[in-house]
């Protein structure tokens, strides 16, 4: 079963989608137009929409919330460089409630990192207050062993 529809009647046939899927899954068929390939092997990653300049995709297999457009133009090496090598790890929490929309926030983001074939297969706990945390760290410590390990085992 096809999870990949092109509408063709909005596709404008710049074949950008069949360029970038990294899995080969989008080919052009004899009309010009992307389709999935037979074989079935899209991967989830989201690349021929991230791309596309039409609204002619569709996926059965990605959320139906729209995809955040790419950015055209991209930070320099030096500012990356910055960020990354500035990069520091905190040892030392200060012990004041988080504003729910501030965590909501930074969860969003966290979400939408790549993952496995693009599965999604994470589980955010927030703990709050914080005097139920000792309640949760067994169970946490618990879950850590009784959850498989490798994404096919989901």
């Amino acid at each position: 079963m096809s999870q990949i529809t092109v509408d063709t009647n909005l596709c404008v046939k710049d074949k950008a989608c069949v360029e970038v899927c990294p899995s080969g899954t989008l080919v052009v068929n004899e009309a010009g137009f992307p389709e999935e390939d037979s074989n079935g092997s899209c991967i989830f990653c989201g690349h021929c929409f991230a791309v596309f300049t039409c609204d002619a995709l569709t996926h059965s297999g990605l959320p139906k919330e729209p995809l955040l457009p790419a950015l055209r133009e991209r930070p320099g090496p030096e500012v990356i460089d910055s960020f990354l090598m500035s990069r520091r790890s905190v040892r030392e929490f200060e012990h004041r409630p988080i504003a729910k929309e501030t965590l909501e926030a930074v969860l969003d983001v966290a979400r939408r990192a790549p993952t496995a074939s693009n599965s999604q297969k994470l589980i955010w706990i927030v703990v709050n207050p914080l005097n139920q945390r000792p309640i949760f760290s067994g169970f946490l410590f618990f879950l850590q062993w009784s959850v498989p390990v490798h994404p096919r085992a989901w």
